[in-house]
Parts: C-alpha cells; structure tokens; sequence
C-alpha cells in the first residue's frame, strides 16, 4: 500500500502540488481578500527571485552596502 502511495505520488507530483499551492490561495483569498493575496503572491515571488538567483542577490546587497557608506559618510 504505501510503495503504491509512493508510485502515485512520484507520478503526479506536478499535479499535487499546483493542487496545494491553488487551495492555499484559494483560502487565503476567502480568508483575507484578493489584494493582500496578491501582495503576498508579489513578495513571495520577490523573495524567491532574490533567494534563486545567486548574481541578482550579490547586484542588491553591494547597492545597499554603498547606500549606507553615502548615509554614514553624511553624518
């Protein structure tokens, strides 16, 4: 039973999980409303791109590392 369970699961996990991820939005849109759902779909794709792309990160974190230097140099 659980090596068919198994099988199943390895065969569609696509499909598993667009059904997982389609039920936690519908929910959270029930729940909290279209655009706090979409702002939350925007961040957590932000927050994938930037943990995803390795050169992207390294891009952000040295034009905020010279937005402090000019911010710390003022003062």
């Amino acid at each position: 039973m659980k090596e068919q369970i198994r099988t199943f699961i390895q065969g569609h996990l696509s499909l598993l999980l667009g059904l997982g991820i389609g039920l936690l939005v519908g929910i959270l849109m029930l729940t909290i409303g279209f655009f706090s759902t979409l702002l939350l779909v925007v961040c957590g794709g932000i927050g994938a791109l930037l943990g995803g792309v390795p050169a992207l990160r390294r891009v952000i974190a040295g034009w905020f590392s010279q937005l402090f230097e000019k911010l710390t140099h003022k003062f």
